[in-house]
C-alpha cells in the first residue's frame, strides 16, 4: 500500500495552502480603500514570495495564477484589465 504523504501530495497541499492564503489576502486587500488609484499595498504577494524561496518559481508562478483566477472569480472582476496584468506580472 502507498503511503498517503508522498513528497508529490506534501507538495500539492502546500501550494493549495498557499493559494488560499493569498486569496484570502487578496480579497481582504480589495476591502481597504486606495487613496490613489492603481496602488494597492501587494499583500498576496507576500505569499508568492515565501513559495519562491521555499517551493521554486513553478510552484510560486502556479501560486500567483491561480490565487488571481480565484480571487477574482469571487469578487466578480474576472474580466478586469487588473486581472491580465496580475497575470503578466509574475
Amino acid at each position: 500500500m502507498m503511503p498517503l504523504l508522498t513528497e508529490a501530495n506534501k507538495k500539492n497541499t502546500q501550494i493549495a495552502f498557499l493559494v488560499a492564503c493569498a486569496s484570502v489576502l487578496q480579497i481582504l486587500e480589495s476591502l481597504i480603500p486606495n487613496p490613489i488609484p492603481g496602488v494597492r499595498l501587494g499583500l498576496a504577494n507576500m505569499i508568492t514570495l515565501v513559495a519562491l524561496v521555499d517551493l521554486g518559481v513553478g510552484a510560486a508562478v502556479e501560486i500567483a495564477v491561480l490565487r488571481t483566477v480565484c480571487s477574482s472569480f469571487i469578487l466578480g472582476t474576472f474580466f478586469h484589465p487588473r486581472l491580465s496584468s496580475a497575470l503578466l506580472r509574475p
